[in-house]
């Protein structure tokens, strides 16, 4: 069989076009480091590639949960551990004020410290993650989770959220309660505490807000 010298020609013009086809593949890939970057380049190769991309992009944002559950979780242990500290400085106050050798003068000035005791713990009951959000205010972290009612006449405090937990996912399989509802960590105690301040008898306690 004859070849004809256009036929030799458009074969030596194919497979010039070829090799430069080739050549800018190798270029790019050289350039990106990438031996795929486009699906034509290796159909199956790149389909496992959108596959792993995809499991590299899950795992990063469970990492970023981690670190967002981490965060979380030691903010609200800070603020437990102050209210804790809070209330034990109250109950030494306390236990002081049934003192006999106390002035009223003495007995004011500790109403006045578990008045700002008081006020200390309810702010930190209401204390904000770094979005704002009151963190023991249940789905209602908009609002303030407690608030202070004082026309009651033992100034009760309220519970102004729901009973709500909000989760984070750490994995396919693992989804970790990242807060705790007031209600259960303050509002649900049962008892009253009585004491007294500036030589009135007061009773405070914890009252859900229905």
């Amino acid at each position: 069989m004859r070849i004809s010298t256009s036929q030799l020609y458009d074969q030596n013009i194919r497979s010039i076009m070829d090799n430069q086809r080739e050549m800018t593949k190798t270029q790019e890939a050289l350039s990106t480091g990438k031996r795929i970057n486009r699906p034509s380049d290796d159909p199956v190769g790149a389909a496992k590639v959108v596959r792993l991309t995809e499991e590299l992009d899950k795992l990063t944002q469970y990492q970023r949960n981690n670190d967002l559950l981490k965060n979380g979780l030691g903010q609200q242990e800070a603020v437990l551990d102050g209210i804790n500290n809070s209330v034990t400085r109250a109950r030494t106050l306390i236990v002081q004020a049934g003192s006999g050798a106390l002035s009223p003068t003495d007995r004011r000035a500790i109403g006045t410290e578990l008045g700002q005791i008081r006020d200390e713990v309810i702010a930190l009951m209401n204390s904000q993650d770094a979005n704002g959000d009151y963190i023991f205010a249940g789905y209602q972290s908009q609002t303030p989770a407690f608030s202070l009612n004082e026309a009651s006449s033992g100034q009760n405090v309220i519970f102004n959220g729901d009973s709500g937990e909000n989760k984070i996912k750490l994995s396919d399989s693992v989804s970790v309660r990242s807060t705790a509802s007031g209600q259960d960590l303050f509002a649900d105690v049962q008892g009253r505490r009585t004491f007294a301040l500036g030589g009135i008898a007061r009773s405070d306690r914890f009252g859900r807000n229905d």
